[in-house]
């Protein structure tokens, strides 16, 4: 599956809740393996209802259910 973000969307809050989250849901994992990519780019976040996301560059991650 791709991982995909929305371009006006950053890590400091999500605002994809509702019917967006049953859409788009929060990528997380615990542990990343991401290579080719600096680690330095990828970060977390809690979002209000207490679950974690993953980010990249800021950029909050999803996975989008139709794919």
């Amino acid at each position: 599956m791709a991982l995909w973000h929305f371009k006006n969307y950053y890590a400091d809050k999500s605002v994809c809740c509702g019917s967006c989250d049953e859409k788009w849901l929060a990528y997380y994992t615990e542990k990343i393996t991401a290579a080719g990519l600096n680690t330095r780019d990828i970060g977390s976040i809690k979002r209000a209802d207490g679950t974690k996301q993953i980010t990249y560059k800021g950029h909050l991650l999803y996975f989008f259910t139709k794919d």
